[in-house]
């Protein structure tokens, strides 16, 4: 459900194809992460509030060992700069 939902998400126009490929790849490694988590600890099934929290945690220690995708070089409203923007790791 969650991959049908963020897939989606990321069709709808406009559809930029350097920020969609970063999108659905982030969202993968996301999904992969919430699974694992939850397979690893179940008790987080009673606490959301943990599991956010370990989510989190999770998500930043990707962030800074390069984990996940972002977009280089952006214009000054945020948006791509075609030819010069480029998909990256994150560190």
């Amino acid at each position: 459900m969650a991959k049908r939902l963020g897939d989606a998400h990321e069709l709808k126009p406009p559809i930029r194809p350097l920020e969609r490929e970063m999108d659905l790849r982030n969202n993968h490694i996301g999904r992969e992460l919430g699974r694992t988590l939850a397979q690893t600890y179940p008790q987080f099934s009673g606490d959301p509030h943990y599991f956010f929290m370990e989510l989190s945690t999770n998500l930043d220690a990707l962030i800074a060992s390069g984990g996940l995708w972002r977009l280089t070089t952006l214009a000054s409203d945020g948006t791509v700069i075609d030819g010069v923007t480029q998909l990256v790791r994150t560190n």
